[in-house]
């Protein structure tokens, strides 16, 4: 906070004058990088749009990520899928006891899996951000998620607890 104070403090120039950014070292950076809303997403059976998610089971949480809209999938076969423009995607989800494995498809590709339990899951509904893939060629995609049976900590059927869209 000192820096930009001290930036800032003196009175801003009369004109101020456009800058242009060097060209970017990194084509695969997330300097492109934004959020993208869950209302976008189309899904199936297994998954529902929660206006105001908070879990069920008492575990802890993390401000900003409870009494706020989540599209939540429960059970091995739930599915959804969005469409981007980009070449980056992930998924910021909160990942409790009940997480486990998804399957994902970018553009019909070859289905990938993904574990979105951490070792902190079985205690807490920790935010998380997983992606998915980050270089894609530049232009539009469609991605598909789909729940799979198997590893969550609790005996409870896996879920997907989705709060916004990672897109680069």
């Amino acid at each position: 906070a000192r820096m930009f104070d001290e930036a800032f403090a003196g009175p801003l120039p009369a004109a101020v004058k456009p800058h242009t950014l060097p060209e970017a070292v990194d084509h695969l950076s997330y300097a492109r990088g934004r959020l993208g809303d869950i209302a976008s997403v189309r899904f199936g059976k297994g998954f529902v749009l929660e206006p105001m998610w908070k879990p069920a089971d008492g575990k802890g949480t993390r401000a900003g990520f409870v009494n706020v809209p989540a599209l939540v999938g429960t059970g091995a076969g739930a599915e959804m899928e969005f469409e981007f423009d980009g070449q980056g995607v992930g998924l910021f989800i909160t990942s409790g006891p009940d997480a486990g494995r998804i399957e994902f498809q970018i553009d019909g590709g070859p289905a990938r899996t993904l574990d979105t339990s951490t070792r902190w899951s079985a205690r807490l509904h920790l935010p998380w951000a997983v992606i998915l893939d980050d270089g894609l060629e530049p232009g539009r995609h469609r991605v598909k998620v789909r729940i799979v049976a198997g590893d969550a900590p609790t005996a409870d059927p896996p879920a997907l607890r989705v709060f916004q869209l990672l897109l680069n």
